[in-house]
């Protein structure tokens, strides 16, 4: 696994018929960082090393412990990544042979054979990524937690640029609150369109900061247009909130 290096553009696609949302842009690294409510990780295809294996499934899984000792130092995954979540192990050893053999399918072909979350394992998410960084798809059982986890990665993401400056006119970091799931969910129409985040877009002033939400183009990155702009997220500095604003 190679060092770890933030994007500037992500992509997202949602499909809610299938509960999915195709992004570009964003690491394992990033995703796990924003997501809030880790569970254990079944691994259904992986190249991070070392992990516990199950003997009733013959799959390998981390627990939280794990998780966080991975986080601690952020690397890209070179190969493709499949895993879900499960609350404890005693779910692995209750599950039945065809549902063994669905979560192979899943982590073989990358896509689910029927539903991808499952009553016995209690799963709420489902990730896979054929290259990090670049093309993921994602499968959230509720579309709340999916914007909640993307508010923290935007969030961030923009706390680490220098968006400040100093009465001497020196750019510094601010840390930024998360985006908030109910600001992110107005764009719910546009998310399914496909927007492109550019955070080199990004404007910010003595008031507030503005990002603007791209339409996405036939899934072209580079073709960027004003005229293509379709809404901003908003903070206020002054109220220290964020807002959406649908153009």
């Amino acid at each position: 696994m190679s060092a770890f290096q933030s994007n500037q553009q992500i992509t997202i696609h949602l499909d809610n018929t299938q509960s999915a949302a195709e992004l570009r842009g964003v690491y394992f690294y990033e995703w796990m960082q924003a997501w809030k409510t880790p569970k254990h990780l079944l691994f259904l295809k992986h190249p991070l090393g070392q992990a516990h294996i199950n003997l009733h499934t013959y799959l390998e899984f981390w627990d939280k412990e794990d998780t966080q000792q991975y986080l601690q130092t952020p690397k890209k995954v070179e190969t493709e990544l499949c895993w879900t979540d499960f609350k404890d192990e005693e779910q692995l050893n209750n599950l039945a042979p065809q549902e063994v053999a669905e979560l192979l399918y899943l982590g073989h072909r990358m896509i689910p054979l029927h539903q991808p979350f499952f009553s016995k394992l209690g799963n709420s998410i489902v990730y896979l990524s054929r290259e990090d960084g670049e093309q993921s798809t994602i499968f959230m059982k509720e579309s709340k937690d999916f914007f909640t986890s993307l508010g923290i990665l935007l969030s961030n993401k923009m706390s680490l640029m220098k968006l400040d400056s100093t009465l001497l006119g020196i750019k510094r970091k601010k840390e930024l609150p998360p985006i908030p799931s109910t600001v992110l969910m107005t764009f719910a129409t546009l998310w399914e369109e496909g927007l492109l985040i550019d955070l080199e877009k990004i404007e910010s002033t003595r008031g507030k900061i503005e990002l603007p939400l791209f339409l996405l183009v036939d899934d072209d990155a580079s073709n960027i247009e004003e005229t293509t702009v379709r809404g901003k997220i908003i903070y206020d500095r002054k109220s220290k909130e964020w807002m959406a604003y649908v153009l």
